[in-house]
């Protein structure tokens, strides 16, 4: 059984406490889908990764990143919604009132039911690839990552399908799991276990983080590290 943990959402202080599960093996990159505005960056740098990708569906957000980081030789940036076909997809813009933004090819499902101040501000046609074309289009060298986030809003499942040629090229994967139909087309956390078993991953250690409706918490969504069993330098802290 992995290990798991409950706590609050804090995104920098969970890759630090994911990281830390990986730091007996050396870094070399991290390939980051949803990527929002690259706060991660600095982060994965002070980590000792060499080289970043960024993958972000928003057009805007994509906009503000490649901006961000146009003098950095070693962050690229990409326009895409990742899932697992190439084409376009509806991405509907999540947003609540203090500016939080859940975005994804999904509507939500209970997620605006149970946090009432999230609202669909807008839907986009947005242009969607897989894993495996984003590597194969632009040539990326996988010697140079050995780490892959997925962090899409109850899309990951979709994204990990379309790696199915590159995948096993990565140590370690931290994708987000659900433990409730927040988004539609809901995925189980077993079904992406499942997933990843057969990709020979194996879930290590998972931070799950809670929602509340009326008096009851719950845990709603979470972090899942799967470690890859076929890699020798994959060893845990």
């Amino acid at each position: 059984m992995p290990d798991t943990i409950i706590k609050n959402d804090n995104h920098q202080e969970d890759i630090q406490i994911i990281f830390e599960r990986l730091k007996k093996f050396t870094p070399t990159g991290v390939f980051h889908i949803g990527a929002h505005k690259g706060e991660e960056v600095d982060q994965y740098l002070a980590l000792g990764f060499q080289k970043i990708i960024l993958v972000e569906a928003d057009p805007s957000l994509y906009e503000y990143i490649t901006k961000k980081f146009k003098k950095d030789k070693n962050v690229s940036v990409f326009n895409y919604a990742v899932c697992d076909k190439v084409g376009f997809v509806d991405f509907y813009i999540h947003k609540s009132n203090n500016g939080t933004e859940s975005s994804s090819i999904f509507k939500m499902d209970k997620l605006d039911k149970i946090v009432t101040s999230l609202k669909t501000s807008k839907t986009i046609r947005v242009p969607a690839n897989t894993i495996d074309n984003i590597i194969h289009e632009n040539n990326i060298n996988l010697e140079d990552y050995n780490v892959l986030v997925s962090d899409i809003q109850g899309a990951d499942y979709f994204a990990i399908k379309g790696a199915e040629k590159s995948i096993n090229k990565f140590d370690a994967v931290i994708v987000e799991v659900q433990c409730i139909n927040l988004y539609e087309n809901y995925i189980s956390e077993e079904k992406m276990d499942s997933l990843m078993k057969g990709f020979g991953f194996e879930k290590e250690f998972v931070i799950y983080h809670e929602l509340y409706k009326n008096d009851k918490r719950f845990p709603a969504w979470g972090e899942a590290l799967y470690i890859n069993k076929n890699k020798k330098n994959a060893k845990l802290g």
